[in-house]
């Protein structure tokens, strides 16, 4: 292929435009939130991100540990029957039992701290 020396280019680009494009968007929407009369205590609870992310490590580390359960037990399988069809649908499987799992552990966090 005469052109494979454009894929790193683009993706430079491209992950730029990206990262330029998130930066310009929250600060747009900093701006907008300062612009209505809110208190001190309420724009700190609205610029703090930590505070709308809680759990998210353990969502990752379900899903991590899923992931790599289905990939384990759909390798297993296709050394024990010889058919690797089942692989892709053993470790969707694994995964959406890992999202619903992360769902309730969540929730579990959420209402841990609500109280």
């Amino acid at each position: 292929m005469p052109f494979e020396f454009m894929i790193p280019i683009v993706m430079f680009i491209v992950t730029g435009a990206v990262i330029i494009t998130f930066l310009f968007f929250r600060s747009r929407e900093r701006e907008m939130i300062l612009a209505k009369d809110y208190t001190a205590e309420e724009l700190i609870l609205l610029l703090n991100p930590g505070s709308k992310k809680k759990g998210v490590l353990v969502v990752l580390g379900i899903l991590t540990a899923s992931f790599g359960f289905g990939m384990l037990t759909g390798t297993i399988v296709d050394k024990l029957t010889g058919e690797n069809d089942y692989v892709p649908f053993i470790m969707f499987i694994a995964v959406g039992i890992g999202l619903i799992v992360s769902f309730y552990v969540r929730e579990k966090l959420n209402k841990k701290e609500g109280e």
